[in-house]
């Protein structure tokens, strides 16, 4: 497999789980907090896939020279810190779900990006 599908197929291991965990909360618990969950997972792949379109863009390039690659780094950081907050304040307040559930899908969500990082690494 490529270099640049690998953190794609990262994004999508982790929207899978998402969605079973999702599944599994709608039939255990509620469908209320399995929509919650679905949120926060949401977040987590939005935040993974904004990382993914980072870390290919050209942008970022190698021959850059280190005061512009750093400006790079932070601007991306910022700019996923920004979605984040502003999809979780959506979620919680505007949508009105379930402020642990929404959390939980999100925690699941980078934790499992985390997971298939390291399962890539390890490769």
């Amino acid at each position: 497999m490529g270099e640049s599908q690998k953190p794609c197929r990262q994004v999508g291991i982790q929207a899978a789980v998402t969605l079973i965990s999702a599944a599994l909360v709608y039939f255990i618990d509620s469908p209320s907090q399995a929509v919650a969950l679905l949120w926060g997972g949401f977040i987590s792949v939005v935040n993974g896939a904004l990382l993914v379109w980072r870390m290919l863009d050209r942008s970022l390039a190698a021959d850059q020279d280190a005061q512009r690659h750093l400006w790079s780094l932070y601007r991306s950081s910022f700019e996923r810190f920004f979605v984040v907050v502003v999809l979780l304040a959506v979620g919680m307040g505007w949508l009105k779900l379930v402020p642990l559930y929404v959390l939980a899908g999100f925690v699941l969500g980078q934790v499992m990006l985390v997971i298939a990082r390291l399962m890539a690494a390890g490769k």
